[in-house]
């Protein structure tokens, strides 16, 4: 899919372009393969290795938190800053430090990641935790997530709603919406 949108974009536009993709997860240094994607069926797979094949040309692939943590430091909110510590939260939760204008990557490449550690201070209704698709148990992307957010609906209202219908309910008032986004 990925390599017919480039070549269909190229055709439209009539030239050939560069290539870089801000990706979920991170590729393992000693071994060049996707790990610690929260869309599982890229762990493991050599994504940029099949890229650079299918189109015949390099392809620059970077975390996206990382990615994120970068353009805010070089021309975004935080630019000028020594420290930065760009946080995303969506499907997943992730991190991207730079410091002094240099990503800081660290020895497994996921140095700003910080989704997958145990919710601090956890109450007795949230032990065990939601399972997470690392393996672990009760990890805070499992709280602080799109799907997190939607499972904490789903517990109190049978009716299925998306993120952003919960989002919408909780700004029109509805109780429950407000409860599971933690605006009350």
């Amino acid at each position: 899919m990925i390599t017919e949108l480039v070549l269909s974009l190229e055709k439209m536009l009539g030239q050939k372009g560069s290539v870089g993709i801000a990706m979920p997860g991170a590729i393992a240094p000693d071994t060049n393969r996707l790990k610690n994607a929260n869309s599982v069926c890229l762990n493991g797979q050599p994504l940029q290795a099949d890229l650079q094949t299918a189109l015949q040309r390099s392809v620059r692939l970077a975390n996206d938190a990382d990615c994120f943590a970068l353009s805010e430091t070089t021309d975004g909110a935080a630019a000028g800053a020594s420290v930065v510590f760009g946080v995303i939260i969506g499907t997943g939760t992730g991190g991207g430090i730079v410091i002094n204008g240099q990503l800081l990557r660290g020895a497994n490449a996921i140095a700003g990641e910080w989704g997958h550690n145990p919710l601090p201070w956890p109450r007795a209704e949230e032990l065990p935790g939601p399972e997470c698709y690392c393996g672990k148990r009760g990890c805070i992307e499992t709280f602080l997530s799109g799907p997190g957010l939607t499972r904490d609906y789903a517990a109190v209202d049978s009716e299925s709603q998306d993120v952003a219908q919960i989002v919408g309910l909780a700004e029109a008032g509805n109780a429950v919406a407000e409860h599971a986004t933690g605006a009350t």
